[in-house]
């Protein structure tokens, strides 16, 4: 005659038996560990590289919201999805040089090139800015290297 096993665990029931044999018994504890140990070793490392600079090649400052935003839209028809960026009191959008071989040397090394930025003046964040008949998406920035460059083109707009 077969032995009658228990019914199967559902994820809690096994959740917590694991929780209490890890508590009181310090051999599950080591068996846990030596299972693990392998995999341990074989995991990715991750390496965060921050942008050291920008070089920005050109810069485009407009004197007014709706001279920016009229740019942005221009020849686009309406309701293609479009969208700038904004932090520091300034909504902006950049455009990045193509990867050729020394601009991507330099990226390795934290240097980011932009071909060229468009900005103006913004004081408070909006979600979006309607144009005529557009409607174009403003994302906050909220990456480091993004905040200080706005921080950089905010002083550029101050006479």
């Amino acid at each position: 005659m077969c032995p009658e096993f228990p019914p199967p665990l559902n994820k809690e029931e096994l959740k917590q038996l694991l929780l209490e044999l890890l508590q009181k018994d310090e051999d599950v504890r080591k068996t846990i560990r030596e299972i693990f140990k392998p995999l341990v070793g074989k995991m990715t490392e991750v390496e965060f590289r921050p942008i050291k600079k920008i070089i920005i090649l050109e810069d485009i400052k407009y004197e007014s919201l709706d001279d920016f935003f009229a740019v942005m839209v221009a020849g686009i028809p309406p309701g293609t999805p479009i969208n700038v960026l904004w932090a520091e009191g300034v909504v902006f959008r950049h455009s990045a040089m193509p990867p050729l071989e020394a601009i991507v040397k330099d990226r390795i090394e934290g240097i980011v090139y932009w071909d060229h930025v468009s900005y103006a003046k913004m004081d408070q964040y909006q979600r979006e800015y309607k144009i005529g008949l557009h409607t174009v998406g403003i994302i906050k920035a909220t990456a480091p290297a993004l905040i200080n460059a706005a921080r950089v083109l905010k002083a550029k707009l101050k006479p």
